[in-house]
């Protein structure tokens, strides 16, 4: 069987977030899970013994089936990448199956009627959820960082073009911008840590 393109670069690369991302996306594209490619995806990145693939479920509580909507089968679809375990699966299945249907008939929620609602609503405790933070701000860091070495290099061969001319005003001069690109970007990088 031919495997995702983008999961089978995570599996060569054992890059943990980048295989929880290629089976989220397979995900994305059966939501039903009406073919097996999830479960042969899932089966196949396990043969690759990942270190660190599976987290130990962090015991979030999930919501009542009352509550099983596609908001709720996109929030699971995050989290998974964030707490990957398969009490996770397992639950994102069952909702699956109630929100989308699967390759049986789909379940069709229970009507209530406004009094056994509120009584739900009363009797149901569950902890709010959110959605999981977005792990980005690291890249974006990484970025600026490029870009300011970037530039210090850039300045820094300019003042060495100035000293192969042989004017020392001119390389002086591309010399003080360098150091003070150095540590205005040694300063913006610390500042955001």
């Amino acid at each position: 069987m031919a495997f995702d393109k983008n999961l089978e670069n995570a599996l060569q690369e054992k890059n943990v977030s980048h295989i929880r991302n290629a089976l989220s996306g397979i995900m994305m594209k059966d939501k039903g899970f009406k073919t097996n490619e999830f479960d042969d995806s899932l089966k196949y990145a396990k043969s690759f013994n990942v270190d660190g693939l599976f987290d130990k479920y962090d015991g979030e509580e999930f919501k009542p089936k009352s509550e099983w909507n596609r908001e709720y089968w996109d929030y699971l679809n995050a989290a998974l990448i964030y707490n990957f375990c398969d009490e996770r699966i397992s639950h994102i299945k069952e909702v699956s199956a109630y929100v989308y249907g699967s390759t049986q008939s789909k379940p069709q929620p229970p009507i209530q009627t406004t009094t056994q609602a509120q009584t739900e609503k009363k009797t149901t405790t569950t902890r709010q959820t959110s959605m999981p933070p977005r792990r980005t701000t690291r890249a974006r860091n990484s970025n600026s960082t490029v870009q300011m070495l970037a530039g210090t290099v850039g300045v820094m061969a300019v003042s060495a073009i100035g000293l192969i001319m042989a004017d020392a005003s001119k390389a002086i001069t591309f010399g003080v911008i360098a150091i003070e690109a150095i540590i205005g970007g040694a300063i913006i990088y610390f500042s955001k840590k």
